[in-house]
C-alpha cells in the first residue's frame, strides 16, 4: 500500500473538484486498494492450495500458513479502517 500512496494522491488531485462532489471519488480508492487486494486474494488462493495439497509439518504447509497469515494481516489493514470510516 505504501507504493500506491503516491499514484493514489496523484489521481485524487485530478478527480476531486475544488467544491462539492464530482462522483469520481472512488477512483483514488481503487488505485490505492487495487494491488493490495489482488495480492491478498492470490495469497489466500495459494495458501489454501498449499494447505490442501500437503501434509502437516512440511515446507508447503508452512508456506500455506504464511500465505493465510498475510491474508489476515492485509484484511485488517484494508478492511477495518474502511469499515470504520464508512467507505
Amino acid at each position: 500500500m505504501m507504493m500506491m500512496v503516491f499514484p493514489a494522491a496523484f489521481v485524487s488531485l485530478f478527480t476531486r473538484p475544488d467544491r462539492g462532489r464530482s462522483g469520481r471519488e472512488w477512483v483514488a480508492s481503487t488505485v490505492l486498494f487495487g494491488p493490495p487486494v489482488s495480492f491478498t486474494l492470490f495469497s489466500l488462493l495459494f495458501g489454501l492450495l498449499a494447505l490442501m495439497g500437503t501434509r502437516r509439518g512440511s515446507t508447503g504447509y508452512r508456506t500455506g500458513t504464511i500465505g493465510l497469515t498475510v491474508t489476515a494481516v492485509m484484511a485488517v489493514f484494508v478492511l477495518v479502517p474502511s469499515l470504520q470510516r464508512g467507505y
